[in-house]
């Protein structure tokens, strides 16, 4: 009964990683398919270069739901229902997790051509050892603000989590091999993921995203602007009809 479980949930964490928030948004609300635009990515990179900051924010949002939800569920299932022991809830629930990214990165409703795994990874890991993930998130903006390189940011989050979270795993006294060797295998997907952009920054090409732009008073007035303009649209269409 426990392994079946296991296997439902596994299926079920993929099956929440095939959902592809910036494929959904950008034909729900700009009438456009992402893979056609900028990088080509469905992804928070590409979504905030080609439709700026509010679209990426709720891509990664959701993104990060996708791997926090299947995740959590997996511990409150293993340690309310079945109780079982401390290190199986957390391998379980790793495996669970890494299963919700790999649906993002090759979902089957897309001919498995997801995003780099990130977000997703992110709600894994938040699920895991949140305070972690969150000295990580702080740090990673900073570093965001910095460099204006997300693949830079997405590559620390990715190495600093797995560090500081083994570190942090023998500090306790953990023995079980697998809960140190989870996060190292979202390390190499992830990595192996953004293995082009890792030549782009070697060669000093990768593209920034102009992160401070999207807070300027020039953008948030074309913002302002072009929300006015719908409104008024809308009012247009009403005074029509």
């Amino acid at each position: 009964m426990e392994i079946a479980s296991l296997i439902a949930l596994c299926i079920i964490g993929y099956m929440f990683g095939n959902i592809n928030a910036a494929k959904i948004l950008s034909w729900n609300v700009k009438n456009e398919d992402i893979a056609t635009k900028g990088s080509g990515n469905p992804g928070t990179s590409n979504m905030l270069r080609t439709y700026g900051f509010r679209m990426a924010i709720v891509t990664f949002l959701i993104d990060v739901l996708k791997g926090t939800i299947p995740t959590l569920a997996t511990y409150l299932i293993y340690r309310f229902a079945f109780q079982v022991n401390g290190n199986l809830i957390i391998i379980y629930s790793w495996i669970v997790g890494i299963c919700a990214v790999i649906g993002h990165m090759y979902p089957i409703v897309l001919k498995f051509k997801g995003g780099k795994g990130i977000a997703t990874a992110c709600g894994v890991f938040f699920v895991m050892q949140p305070i972690i993930m969150c000295f990580i998130v702080l740090t990673g903006i900073i570093i965001l603000l910095w460099v204006d390189i997300m693949s830079v940011v997405s590559l620390y989050a990715m190495s600093m989590f797995t560090f500081a979270y083994d570190i942090y795993m023998g500090i306790t006294g953990m023995t079980n091999v697998w809960v140190y060797i989870m996060p190292i295998i979202i390390w190499i997907i992830t990595v192996w993921a953004h293995r082009e952009n890792i030549k782009k920054l070697y060669n000093g090409t990768e593209r920034k995203v102009n992160f401070k732009s999207r807070f300027s008073k020039e953008h948030l007035a074309e913002i302002k602007a072009e929300h006015q303009a719908k409104k008024q649209a809308k009012q247009n269409e009403k005074s029509a009809k």
